[in-house]
């Protein structure tokens, strides 16, 4: 039986500022909203369907204006009245170049470890966190279903 199921691909710049202490530009179609939606809660496969079960509720889903800056060794994203993320990546023993960590991240082989720049607080759905200082990564991602 042959398969009905959606092919999709994400590929860009990922990152990430928990709340732990240790270790996408697209182009907006009307559909969007609805395919995002159904890739980042794994209900049509790729990286983010092995996380869903550890997921109990979604509190909601936004259309929302998205500002992401990359610069160097630098990654911040902004949503107005709701989030200010930006992380940068930890001394290396080369100042030139980010400590990459290998096979130890479910959403990229690796990552560059990082920490949360002062500022980078997210408040929504009654909840705030605040990241400055917090653990942090980056990395180049292309995710599929196939």
């Amino acid at each position: 039986m042959a398969s009905t199921q959606t092919r999709w691909q994400i590929a860009g710049d990922y990152f990430e500022n928990c709340n732990c202490n240790v270790v996408c530009p697209c182009l907006f179609s009307p559909n969007a909203p609805q395919a995002l939606q159904a890739v980042f809660t794994g209900s049509v496969g790729g990286p983010v369907a092995a996380l869903a079960p550890l997921i109990s509720t979604v509190l909601g889903v936004k259309t929302v204006p998205i500002t992401f800056h990359k610069e160097g060794k630098h990654r911040s994203v902004e949503i107005p009245s709701l989030m200010q993320m930006a992380v940068h990546a930890v001394p290396s023993m080369n100042p030139d170049e980010e400590i990459w960590a290998k096979n130890a991240h479910p959403f990229a082989s690796s990552v560059a470890m990082a920490v949360g720049d002062e500022k980078s607080t997210w408040t929504d759905y009654g909840m705030r966190w605040d990241n400055a200082g917090k653990n942090a990564h980056y990395a180049p991602i292309n995710w599929s279903n196939a």
